[in-house]
């Protein structure tokens, strides 16, 4: 068989591989760690051949996907920079994590959120990040808005909500005693163009039904942000 028909095998095997990270709870006051399966990247043992046309492509390819920011801080933040570099694809939910900080001194605590963490991994370049987000309306628009304006370590951004209007209705924010009627997309693209230009290529796409909530009217929501 060809080099190049393998290759196109290597990718497909590796495009729908997910390795799974986080804690998972199995009953009251009982939670297990989760780790990938033992034999996701199997084929990378099958002979030496394989290993050597296949162990630098999995790695950019793979989705690694985090229960929680926890789950994404231990594991990334211990992994060296050249192999961080090379990961492609990401999902996380998009929580808080509280960090305790000044060790020695009195106890201090932070809450901090992705877009900070990210900054702590200057390294990671990824190709896609996906945030899961199950928040109200406005906490969704504003943390959204943040990772935009100052998000790094990613070049598309997938946002998945279970309220495709969180994302796309016109919602009106009650501030400083004045209504203030913000169009989400066209915010959203504002500080998309202040950020990276106009002639970045950069832009914000909507790739699901838009239905109006109600009852059972929940769909997946997916907002790409792209940039180079």
């Amino acid at each position: 068989m060809p080099r190049e028909l393998r290759d196109e095998i290597y990718f497909i095997l590796f495009d729908s591989t997910r390795l799974k990270f986080g804690e998972r709870r199995v009953d009251r006051g009982v939670s297990r760690f989760i780790k990938p399966a033992p034999n996701s990247l199997a084929i990378l043992r099958t002979c030496h051949q394989i290993n050597a046309e296949a162990r630098d492509a999995w790695i950019g390819r793979v989705l690694f996907d985090f229960d929680t920011l926890v789950a994404f801080m231990d594991k990334l933040s211990s992994v060296p920079n050249v192999i961080l570099s090379k990961i492609g694809h990401a999902r996380v939910s998009h929580d808080e994590v509280l960090l305790h900080c000044s060790p020695g001194l009195p106890l201090i605590t932070q809450c901090v959120n992705l877009t900070a963490l990210l900054q702590l991994l200057p390294a990671l370049q990824l190709a896609t990040l996906t945030i899961l987000i199950d928040l109200d309306r406005r906490t969704t628009f504003k943390s959204v808005g943040h990772m935009i304006t100052m998000g790094s370590g990613w070049k598309e951004l997938h946002v998945v909500t279970q309220d495709s209007m969180t994302l796309i209705d016109t919602e009106p924010w009650y501030e400083a005693s004045t209504w203030l009627a913000e169009p989400v997309l066209t915010d959203w693209t504002a500080k998309l163009h202040l950020r990276d230009g106009r002639s970045s290529g950069a832009s914000i796409r909507c790739t699901s039904p838009l239905v109006r909530e109600g009852p059972c009217l929940f769909v997946t929501q997916l907002l790409g942000v792209l940039w180079s």
